[in-house]
């Protein structure tokens, strides 16, 4: 095969992915990497497979992608499938880690590259998630943003300013986070943003801080865009996650026949797949049975979260419910003096939980 027949599968897998045809994409990248096997047809068969729902097979592509542009001597190129598997990893299977071994090897190479474009904005980014919510968490995240700026890359931009959004909620600026967080879903429903991964990060973080201090009218409204954005982008992962943290924010405003349906289709459709994800529905689910005097569902959903932050609550109220008061106060009582951690894996702080995720749970506690 000639290198322009090369050129025009890999042209077309590109153009597939962007009109959201993900069957078409794998197939146009899979028929060129027969001729010939190198880190970006690799990458483009990564992100194919993705959008397909096929993590497992997102994350092999990538870990050759990885290999693929190692040899070739693209340490750019490795650095990146390095942080892309870093955020699969944590997402998909909430392996923290793995996240944190596959981050380190991707700063490690870009390091060596020497590099200060756009990808060391990226990895200041993914490095801020790791930070707790304080000025070294906001340091990176504007060190990304002006990355992002001043190389006009809109992916890392509007990634950057959502993460700054969600850290000024997070430490109690919270209509000036939220009016960040507009404009970067704003760009994005405007077409500035291409990558899948950004588009996904960015709704879903709306939704998350939506629930966080309950502002259903905000989220009612991205909720519209989201379904509207997943028809035209075939971004199959926008919907369940948006869901899921839609249906948390329902269930709080007391509208239980609404969150019963945005819950239990958000557990339909991840029950084959995002391993970290499918805990972020049961969790709700499990606070709307406890809600619903449904107690011994949601014991079973609630069983093995021990350790899921966001399974305080349920799990203190569904003691409360079987009158083990005692067990309920302790539950909460640890949660609240733990720290605010910005993912799961563990970050040496101190600081106190964040005032949007304490409030459910001393209203609790007051109970």
């Amino acid at each position: 095969m000639s290198s322009g027949s090369l050129s025009a599968l890999a042209a077309a897998g590109r153009d597939a992915f962007h009109r959201g045809d993900g069957e078409g994409s794998r197939r146009a990248f899979e028929a060129a990497l027969l001729e010939r096997e190198d880190g970006e047809l690799l990458e483009g068969l990564a992100r194919a497979s993705y959008l397909l729902g096929d993590y497992r097979g997102s994350m092999d592509a990538h870990e050759r992608a990885f290999a693929a542009f190692k040899a070739e001597g693209d340490r750019v190129g490795a650095a990146r499938a390095a942080r892309i598997l870093s955020w699969l990893h944590l997402n998909v299977h909430g392996d923290w880690a793995v996240c944190n071994g596959w981050l380190g090897r991707g700063a490690s190479l870009l390091a060596l590259a020497g590099d200060g474009g756009v990808e060391q904005g990226w990895m200041e980014l993914m490095h801020a998630t790791r930070a707790p919510y304080d000025d070294s968490r906001e340091r990176r995240l504007r060190a990304a943003l002006e990355i992002g700026r001043r190389l006009l890359d809109a992916d890392l931009e509007f990634a950057a300013l959502a993460g700054l959004g969600e850290a000024l909620v997070m430490t109690g600026s919270i209509e000036q986070g939220l009016l960040l967080l507009d404009e970067s879903l704003a760009a994005i429903c405007a077409g500035e943003v291409q990558d899948i991964y950004v588009v996904e990060g960015v709704f879903c973080g709306m939704f998350v801080n939506c629930e966080r201090v309950q502002d259903v009218v905000r989220a009612e409204q991205w909720m519209r865009t989201a379904e509207d954005l997943v028809l035209r982008r075939n971004v199959a992962a926008v919907g369940p996650l948006c869901q899921a943290h839609y249906g948390g924010l329902l269930t709080a405003a007391g509208r239980w026949e609404e969150a019963e349906t945005q819950l239990s289709e958000a557990a339909r459709r991840f029950e084959q797949s995002y391993t970290a994800a499918r805990a972020i529905v049961f969790v709700r689910l499990a606070d709307l049975r406890v809600r619903q005097g449904r107690l011994e569902e949601a014991a079973a959903l609630l069983e093995g979260m021990d350790q899921i932050p966001d399974a305080a609550r349920p799990l203190a109220a569904l003691c409360l419910a079987r009158g083990e008061t005692a067990l309920a106060r302790d539950l909460l009582e640890r949660r609240l003096s733990a720290p605010a951690l910005p993912a799961p894996w563990p970050v040496a702080t101190t600081s106190p939980i964040a005032p949007p995720v304490a409030g459910p749970l001393l209203a609790l506690l007051v109970d």
